[in-house]
């Protein structure tokens, strides 16, 4: 995988995140308590996504520049199957 220096990083504004997937199969009933509790928060409604332009699939580089001019508010979404939710920003 190669060493990453974070100086690197943080000298150009940038970010480095990610996700451990082999830790994961050992943590599923953490995993679930906790999907659990965030999906109530959502059905209670003490929290709500932002949702923000919506593409369909075929225009996915759309949505892709989109996401790179870095002026998108809340989520982008982009359905597969579905034209009805092809308006966008």
């Amino acid at each position: 995988m190669g060493f990453l220096a974070p100086y690197f990083f943080v000298s150009s504004c940038r970010s480095l995140i990610g996700f451990n997937l082999s830790l994961l199969p050992n943590r599923l009933d953490e995993l679930r308590r906790w999907a659990a509790e965030i999906f109530e928060e959502w059905r209670s409604g003490r929290i709500r996504p932002v949702i923000g332009a919506r593409f369909p699939f075929e225009r996915l580089p759309d949505a892709h520049r989109a996401l790179a001019s870095r002026k998108t508010e809340g989520k982008v979404v982009v359905s597969v199957g579905d034209n009805r939710s092809s308006t966008s920003s």
